[in-house]
């Protein structure tokens, strides 16, 4: 979750967050991000729900996969 900070500001000047319209101080761009993330969840517990009901369990298939 870097993306909350600017990396242009020193920890100093904590009013001056957000030189250019990210993080904190952009309430769209905290919105927009929250949304991706809210989406993002919904998606992967939405698909896991309709593969248990027909029978997959996605865990298992996890569980599969070889450790590199």
């Amino acid at each position: 979750m870097v993306w909350f900070w600017d990396p242009n500001v020193l920890p100093e000047a904590l009013p001056a967050i957000g030189t250019y319209a990210i993080g904190w101080s952009n309430v769209s761009s905290m919105i927009f991000m929250l949304i991706n993330y809210l989406l993002a969840a919904a998606i992967y517990f939405g698909f896991s729900y309709y593969r248990r009901k027909q029978g997959i369990q996605i865990e298992k298939v996890y569980k599969e996969i070889p450790v590199e």
